[in-house]
């Protein structure tokens, strides 16, 4: 079944959502009945989206002239400077907010034709804010997820009640249950949004700065549930974020939105190499490395000295990154041609000069003292 026509904004039918409904009509029942012929509308499309607001009657536009798509199966991530409309393009994307010009299509039907429980049975959203009940509990907060689906004032049935389980098993967080959500860590509090996204069953899901105010371990840990989650339960996700590292690490696709820039998408690896992430994130003495994927101060470093490494890989990358802060332009080597130079071993770093053994350390602060200029 398509969703229903009551309720939708405006108190009217326009005639490309009769047109659009009709197009889904034909397309399920296509799918139905044919082997050959199957059309996916399976995604968010967002088409032509110009998105800002309104403040005493004067528009503001952020972004405009949106192209893209949230698929299932993909984590998607919205990365951009402060005040380039990331949190606005999330809150219209779902609903929340009304876009300048433009569309929206949901699963093929425009977003508009939905009521807000039928967008809710297909979007998740998690966005940022705190929840402050002293007496809700983890299994409180994931049981959220199942409004949606129920009648209004419904009890949870126990199809509902498992549900809520099989969730909070899958962020590892069935102990936590009972506790109170205000009691429980960052990282806790964002399994427990994460599972009522999943108790909501949607499709979809749409996320504000998931990893903030969380460790690096408790990152890291976040962002494969989110892997997870998309890749191999089919879920579309985008995420909003300032963490590049793990933008470029985890997402399937970059959405770029910059100030008086254009949209920019792609891969993560394709919107490295273009250049754009120096373009859209542009700071006085701040430059983004394609090289090493890092952003570093730009002008010209004063090298003390080039220096030869070679051995242990795992030590070599430690020692070659001692040796970078304190500017020493570093040169890989195999073993065997290093005449001058650091050998790295397991638990020690031998200084040859001229292939003459003359320190040997045990840990990179001892050869950085070794190497300070006054000795």
């Amino acid at each position: 079944m398509f969703p229903s026509l009551e309720g939708s904004r405006g108190g009217f039918i326009k005639k490309d959502i009769h047109f659009s409904v009709f197009q889904y009509f034909m397309i399920h029942l296509i799918n139905e009945t044919s082997n050959e012929l199957i059309v996916n509308n399976e995604k968010i499309e967002i088409k032509r989206l110009t998105t800002g607001y309104i403040a005493k009657g004067n528009q503001h536009l952020l972004q405009k002239n949106i192209n893209a798509s949230v698929n299932p199966g993909e984590i998607t991530t919205l990365l951009g400077v402060n005040g380039s409309g990331k949190s606005t393009l999330m809150r219209t994307a779902s609903g929340y907010q009304p876009a300048l010009e433009g569309e929206i299509i949901l699963d093929g039907i425009p977003l508009h034709a939905y009521s807000q429980k039928e967008i809710a049975r297909k979007i998740a959203v998690i966005f940022t804010g705190s929840i402050d009940d002293n007496y809700l509990t983890a299994g409180d907060i994931t049981a959220m997820g199942r409004y949606p689906q129920n009648p209004f004032g419904s009890r949870l049935s126990a199809d509902d009640k498992k549900i809520v389980n099989e969730a909070l098993t899958m962020v590892e967080m069935s102990a936590f249950a009972a506790e109170p959500f205000v009691h429980l860590s960052d990282g806790e509090k964002q399994r427990v949004l994460i599972a009522r996204a999943l108790a909501q069953q949607t499709p979809y899901i749409l996320m504000d700065e998931p990893a903030a105010f969380i460790d690096m371990p408790g990152k890291i840990a976040i962002m494969e549930l989110l892997k997870e989650i998309a890749h191999n339960h089919r879920k579309g996700i985008l995420l909003a974020t300032h963490d590049i590292d793990l933008a470029l690490q985890y997402a399937d696709r970059i959405w770029l939105l910059g100030k008086n820039l254009p949209f920019k998408k792609g891969i993560p690896e394709d919107i490295a190499l273009s250049g754009n992430l120096r373009d859209y994130f542009h700071h006085e003495g701040i430059v983004f490395n394609v090289e090493t994927g890092k952003f570093e101060k730009t002008g010209k470093k004063t090298i003390n000295k080039i220096i030869g490494v070679a051995g242990n890989k795992t030590a070599v990358f430690w020692i070659s990154k001692a040796l970078k802060r304190k500017d020493y332009k570093v040169v890989g080597m195999k073993k065997g041609d290093l005449k001058s130079g650091i050998l790295c071993k397991i638990n020690e770093f031998v200084v040859l000069d001229e292939s003459k053994e003359v320190c040997s350390c045990k840990r990179i602060e001892e050869v950085l003292d070794y190497l300070k200029p006054e000795r």
